[in-house]
């Protein structure tokens, strides 16, 4: 799988609706990790703030950034909730993602081997940044935890 971050111009994003319908029920998909040749997509999910905190993470993770991303391949619709805890990555400066929750959003099957595969493939290239990511993005270490995921 070949990923790229792409940034859609609000001209442009009709034509990603139509070719992708799911997109009309997230509000303002500004840019995608995608790979063309797969028709795999994945992007940030807008969240209210009050959805974001919780004393409950922040006792386990301390201060952490909470995000929900929607992943589409093999005809698979998934959103995807993330915690990075920021003390991993002021020390270490690593991009370290821990997989919490995973929601299937469609009825495709779900191989969960195939998913961690790519899902970390895209978020490699996404860095949960996507097309806003930090130049020296690449110099920094990179790690998905997946013991926490339940489906």
């Amino acid at each position: 799988m070949n990923y790229v971050n792409v940034e859609i111009p609000q001209e442009n994003r009709v034509l990603y609706e139509v070719q992708y319908g799911f997109l009309k029920k997230f509000f303002n998909v500004r840019n995608l990790t995608i790979d063309e040749k797969e028709h795999s997509l994945l992007f940030l999910e807008k969240k209210e703030r009050q959805d974001m905190y919780s004393d409950d993470l922040e006792k386990k993770y301390g201060e952490y950034l909470r995000r929900w991303f929607i992943f589409f391949f093999s005809d698979s619709l998934i959103r995807v909730e993330t915690i990075t805890p920021k003390a991993k990555f002021n020390k270490e400066q690593t991009y370290y993602f821990i997989v919490r929750n995973v929601e299937l959003l469609n009825t495709s099957k779900f191989d969960k081997n195939i998913f961690i595969n790519t899902f970390t493939k895209a978020m490699n290239v996404n860095r949960g940044s996507g097309i806003y990511l930090d130049p020296k993005a690449s110099e920094y270490k990179f790690e998905i935890d997946f013991s926490e995921m339940s489906l």
